[in-house]
């Protein structure tokens, strides 16, 4: 029978559990850099063929341009407006202040 110290508040592990999770966690962590490593590749080749990225425009560019043909008057109800294009009031003011800026 074999007696441990305890150390740091926390039951003993044996040396060869302890080298198990050692590995695995060198294994984790491995996944994980082989995973990005894809993805930024994947990424790249997207960027040298021309491909856009990220989340894809709501709305085209007609449905922006009567958007904000309705939007200039003070009076239009945003939220009713929002709903008919299928975006956010938030979305509806985005389009209006990217096309200012």
């Amino acid at each position: 029978m074999a007696f441990e110290i305890w150390q740091e508040g926390r039951a003993p592990i044996e040396s060869d559990t302890r080298r198990l999770l050692q590995v695995l966690e060198w294994l984790v962590e491995l996944e994980g850099s082989i995973k990005q490593k894809i993805i930024n590749e994947g990424l790249t080749t997207a960027r040298t063929e021309g491909q856009a990225l990220g989340r894809r425009v709501k709305l085209d560019p007609a449905q922006v341009s009567e958007l904000l043909a309705l939007m200039s008057d003070p009076n239009t109800d945003v939220t009713a407006l929002a709903k008919r294009f299928g975006i956010s009031r938030v979305t509806a003011y985005k389009y209006v202040r990217k096309s200012k800026g």
